[in-house]
């Protein structure tokens, strides 16, 4: 990006005003550089990131300009006289001139300021998922939510391996996001926890186009229940934000449980849609390209249809939007009446 046109009104100098410009375009480079979009255009229009600067330059003519680059910590590109100047094949003599030469200055962006990943706490490291660790966070999911949640067990899941197998799809299919988080236990490189989280856009319903690829009648019924209970309410509305990351599929291995695992993934998934709301493109993909920051999530939401995820809810200020029994359950227009010891699930969500 190039301070193309700098200049002051002649009552307004010496206030310090051109280099509080130079300081404002220079952070308005690295905001883009971030990818941040602050563009704002003079017709109205929205104007894409694309394309993303990263270095400012200028051509400073005046040593009161090359003062303010030296301040900001340009470096000199490349000089040529201000005394002896060739315009069109004319050489016009300038001896009268303040500043013997005219400097090209530019100043590089080598880093981004991103939260440092993963993050340990204690033997426990959390990162964002990855190939390595793919199949045993999906299997964290199978034991702890499809074979042993209380309505997976009510219909019959946990027996029917097609409908297993196609479930298993509703984490393989999520972590192409590129924003789910993994819990490793460091001493055994286990996977203790996972958090499969989803990206939703107001325009695209995720869950009913799954639905329409599952064959078996059992797996249908669960992705039923799932697009009943997103649609209690409108969680785009209650936000008013046009996309949200959803914390969808929340687990943790029996032998890792009560160490608050759940509630670190809870923390961690925040912390990346907070990122990714601040500009800070921070996804992984799982097949090695490169995934785009947008669309950019404004709210974190999730479904906690147990006691423990909604303590968690509590503990890091998510809001219930609504509810629905866990006791009295309808799928495919029949009523099942199934023993809980969470009363009722929640709709729940946390602005950023």
């Amino acid at each position: 990006m190039e301070i193309l046109f700098l200049a002051t009104l002649p009552e307004y100098r010496k206030r310090g005003i051109a280099k509080r410009l130079c300081e404002h375009s220079v952070d308005l480079a690295q905001k883009l550089y971030n990818g941040v979009n602050v563009k704002k255009c003079v017709d109205g229009k929205d104007l894409a990131l694309e394309p993303v600067p990263k270095v400012v330059y200028a051509i400073f003519t005046s040593f009161i300009s090359q003062r303010i680059g030296n301040e900001l910590g340009f470096e000199i590109a490349a000089e040529r006289s201000n005394g002896r100047l060739e315009v069109m094949g004319q050489v016009f003599e300038n001896p009268n001139s303040e500043t013997t030469t005219t400097t090209m200055e530019y100043k590089i962006y080598c880093t981004m300021e991103v939260k440092t990943w993963p993050i340990v706490t204690g033997s426990i490291r959390y990162e964002l998922l990855s190939p390595k660790y793919l199949d045993s966070a999906c299997d964290v999911i199978k034991n702890a939510l499809f074979v042993s949640g209380h309505i997976n067990r009510a219909i019959g899941i946990p027996d029917d391996l097609e409908a297993l197998t196609e479930l298993d799809q509703l984490p393989r299919t999520t972590a192409k996001d590129g924003v789910s988080v993994v819990a490793i236990d460091q001493n055994t490189d286990k996977v203790a926890g996972v958090a499969f989280n989803k990206l939703l856009v107001k325009s695209e319903p995720f869950f009913e186009d799954l639905a329409k690829s599952f064959k078996n009648q059992k797996s249908r019924q669960i992705l039923d229940f799932i697009v009943t209970t997103e649609g209690i309410c409108d969680l785009f509305d209650v936000c008013q934000v046009d996309c949200v990351m959803e914390i969808f599929l929340l687990g943790t291995s029996p032998e890792y449980r009560r160490q608050g695992i759940a509630k670190k993934l809870c923390e961690v998934s925040i912390e990346i849609a907070r990122n990714l709301s601040n500009g800070i493109n921070i996804k992984r993909a799982l097949d090695g390209r490169e995934l785009v920051l947008t669309p950019v999530p404004r709210a974190v939401t999730a479904i906690f249809n147990s006691f423990i995820p909604q303590r968690i809810g509590r503990q890091l200020g998510f809001e219930i939007a609504a509810e629905r029994s866990n006791t009295k359950v309808e799928l495919a227009g029949r009523v099942l009446e199934i023993p809980a010891e969470t009363p009722t699930t929640t709709v729940e969500y946390k602005k950023l």
